[in-house]
């Protein structure tokens, strides 16, 4: 591709935490709002407060997922639903290069 791993991984957290923060935004102020008799999601905590733990919260779930996205060298979108089959879910799981020690006995 031309680009640096490093830029691609940056570029992918920068674009999926983009999208986070709005909606940790959104939730936020939806989590103050007084809903019929003085119901509210939080009603004591302060709207900034919830909106770094939802802003910590997203970093740290993006984080995660490249954690368990690296070892794996291809995507396999069929992957979650092959687990569930029978001995051909086995061979299909070894084709894949990250799942290849899971599959030996």
């Amino acid at each position: 591709m031309g680009l640096k791993e490093t830029v691609l991984w940056l570029a992918w957290f920068v674009k999926y935490f983009i999208i986070l923060v709005v909606t940790s935004v959104v939730i936020s102020i939806f989590s103050k709002t007084t809903y019929g008799a003085d119901h509210a999601v939080f009603p004591k905590a302060d709207v900034s407060l919830v909106l770094v733990f939802l802003l910590l919260y997203s970093a740290a779930t993006i984080a995660f997922t490249f954690a368990v996205s690296a070892p794996c060298s291809k995507g396999q979108p069929s992957l979650p639903a092959s687990l569930c089959q029978k001995k051909s879910a086995m061979r299909k799981l070894e084709k894949v290069r990250c799942f290849a020690h899971f599959t030996q006995s």
